[in-house]
Parts: C-alpha cells; structure tokens; sequence
C-alpha cells in the first residue's frame, strides 16, 4: 500500500518497464494507492507494471491472481488525484509504445474513488493509444474474470454501453485510429467474464451489469474508440463470455 504522493508507478513486479519481455510471472499481493497528499497527483498501478515506455513490452503466461486486487483511493478533502490508471496486467501503454499479451490472465477486482474522465480501470490494461505501424495482434489466448467499480458515469448516459467512463473488462480507454488493432481474434477470442459497477458518490451501488457476451461495450470504457463501444472501426475486440476459474 503507497500513500507517498512522490510515488507515480506502482507494480507488481515492477514500477515500469522500458522494453523486453515478463515471462510467466505471477502477481498474487493486492495493490493499493491510499492518496492523502496535498499536491496534484498521477497515478499509475498494475498487477505487472505501471507503466510500458520507451520501448514495446511482451507478456506471456502472465497472472494477476484473484489476491492481485488493484485499488486507488483518494482520501483528500478536495480530490487531487487524476490521471489515474489501474489494469490487472498493466496500467498504461504510454504515448507511442505498442505492447502484446500471449496466454496472460486476469483474476484481481479494480476499484476507484476518483470520480474524473481520467480515472481509468481495465482487466488487462487502463490505458493506451493506437501507435501500430502495422496491423496486429495485441490480445491472444488471454482471459479476464474480475469485477471492476467506479465512480465516473458514461458520458453518453445509461442508453449507451457501459455504465462507466473509461473502465472495462478488457482495457479501459483505447484512442486513436492508426492500423488495425486486434483484441483477441476471431478464431481465439478473448475469454471475458466479471461486472462492471457504478458507484454514487457515497459509494452505495447506482447499477451493477454483468458481462454474458451480448452486452460487448463493458469490455471496454466508454469513451473508447473501439468496435465494443460503436465508437472505432479499426480496434477490433473480439471476446465471449466464458468464466475461467479464478486463481
């Protein structure tokens, strides 16, 4: 648990990664950013690390176990905390960095108190950009069970997707439109189970929706430019509903 408003990366193995590859590792401790400072503050947290930059990152074989819970609170009087970004696997995916996940598992529930666009949560990451040069895959033999709450609403109200502003079961905000991004493919897709809630601001429960594969937009936050949340053409999830047990 860090509440030092000078730590910005926390993770489960490490705090960042500027390239190469995490090779069958396992997160099985929870993760928490307990914020009371007094300055303006970015957070980044995730079962494996906070944060990929410099260069792209692989993971393959890697678990975010159900213990690997990620959670970033705000206990300040008048909330300082933005930019937050919470994933099972990973918390960002920083400007230009394109990283792949092979046979990676997410199991850890995802919860926040920051009630901003910027307060991002997702079952493999928080947040990315599309800066591929190419077409790719970035999701393959990968699963998701987990449960994520929040507080920030869907900008597009309740008739829309996902009952949430940039959290979902897969990735949380995915922007931009380069080349085609693949999460999970047609022949291997990725196997999604868990709820997506949102939460008053008392933390009492407004609406909880539970994934059953029809409902595709909470694999995704909305705000999302992907083929889940009718809002992307070129980043393409592909996923069922399918619980695999938890670890």
């Amino acid at each position: 648990e860090v509440d030092d408003e000078q730590a910005t990366y926390i993770g489960g193995m490490t705090g960042s990664s500027t390239g190469g590859a995490f090779e069958n590792c396992r997160n099985n401790a929870p993760l928490t950013i307990n914020y009371n400072g007094t300055k303006k503050a970015y957070k980044r947290i995730g079962g494996m690390t906070a944060i990929c930059q410099t260069a792209a990152t692989t993971f393959n074989g890697c678990v975010n176990t159900v213990n690997g819970k990620i959670t970033i609170l705000d206990q300040t009087a008048t909330p300082l905390l933005t930019n937050v970004y919470g994933g099972g696997i990973v918390g960002e995916i920083s400007a230009k960095m394109v990283s792949e996940m092979r046979d990676c598992k997410s199991f850890g529930d995802l919860y926040t108190n920051v009630a901003n666009d910027a307060a991002r949560l997702g079952g493999m990451w928080a947040t990315a950009g599309n800066w591929a040069t190419d077409d790719m895959t970035l999701l393959q033999g990968c699963a998701v069970n987990c449960n994520i709450k929040a507080v920030h609403p869907s900008k597009y109200g309740d008739t829309w997707y996902n009952p949430l502003n940039s959290c979902g079961l897969i990735v949380g905000r995915l922007g931009g439109e380069k080349k085609t991004l693949y999460l999970g493919t047609v022949e291997d897709p990725v196997k999604v189970a868990g709820t997506v809630t949102r939460l008053n601001a008392d933390g009492s429960v407004d609406v909880t929706v539970t994934f059953d594969g029809s409902n595709m937009g909470l694999c995704s936050g909305d705000g999302s430019a992907t083929t889940a949340n009718g809002q992307g053409t070129v980043q393409v999830i592909n996923a069922k509903f399918e619980a695999v047990t938890k670890e």
